[in-house]
């Protein structure tokens, strides 16, 4: 028969055993520091509470990761004005010209300080006002009122044929008509841009060139420069320029 007094004794310890590991789950002042709880070597507490762990992705460990350079919030940055697009198509070159000529526009020509589209059949109308000039651009087949018309100023402008420049009197010149060619009518000359229209060649025949020239009258007092194919030196110049004119 087991005596009480023994069962008694063999209760205390166990009492014991369960008080201590309660003080190791408590703080010191009685209450409970975390639902889980893990024993160093040095009998510390360490906890896993989620609310001690630093927020995710702040590492105080590691320097800040540098993003890049800030965005604006219109979009992606541009290119500043005036940079050319490295995939941008070159223009055409231009066309070479004599030495001192003005520029080959084919199916174009100056009037009133822009450009007149003649390849529409277009022209432009030059009238005399207040001793000066006026100069219209006009739709095709319209009269110009007694003033000089302007069709073309080289061979480019009219489709297979030659330009024309009417001569009025001595650095005076009068319409500019589109002709077949091969040459132009007395009392004219085949005004020009480049080598090639006068003769075909490059230039380096006397009469194979695109001359410009300046030509003065003496009284009255009249200078007018012109653009003109090399011409024989009968009448003329030899140097192929219009009697009364020098080349530039």
């Amino acid at each position: 028969m087991t005596r009480p007094w023994a069962w008694i004794a063999c209760l205390v310890p166990l009492m014991a055993v369960g008080s201590l590991a309660l003080v190791q789950c408590s703080g010191g002042d009685g209450t409970l520091v975390g639902s889980k709880t893990t024993k160093n070597a040095d009998a510390s507490i360490v906890t896993d509470d989620a609310s001690s762990a630093p927020p995710p992705g702040d590492d105080a460990g590691s320097p800040p990761q540098d993003s890049g350079p800030a965005q604006s919030s219109d979009g992606p940055r541009q290119p500043p004005p005036g940079d050319a697009s490295p995939d941008a198509a070159p223009g055409p070159p231009p066309i070479p010209v004599p030495e001192g000529g003005a520029p080959s526009d084919p199916g174009s020509v100056p009037c009133n300080g822009s450009a007149c589209d003649v390849s529409q059949g277009n022209s432009c109308c030059v009238q005399p006002v207040d001793g000066g000039s006026k100069e219209t651009c006009n739709p095709p087949n319209t009269p110009c009122g007694g003033g000089l018309k302007r069709e073309c100023n080289e061979a480019a402008d009219c489709n297979g044929g030659v330009c024309c420049q009417a001569i009025n009197g001595i650095a005076l010149v009068g319409s500019a008509t589109c002709m077949a060619g091969p040459s132009c009518p007395g009392n004219t000359f085949q005004t020009c841009r480049v080598n090639k229209e006068c003769g075909g060649g490059d230039g380096g025949a006397r009469l194979d060139r695109c001359i410009p020239q300046t030509c003065m009258n003496a009284t009255p007092p009249r200078t007018l420069k012109i653009e003109a194919c090399a011409v024989p030196s009968t009448g003329m110049n030899a140097s192929g320029t219009l009697g009364y004119c020098t080349a530039d």
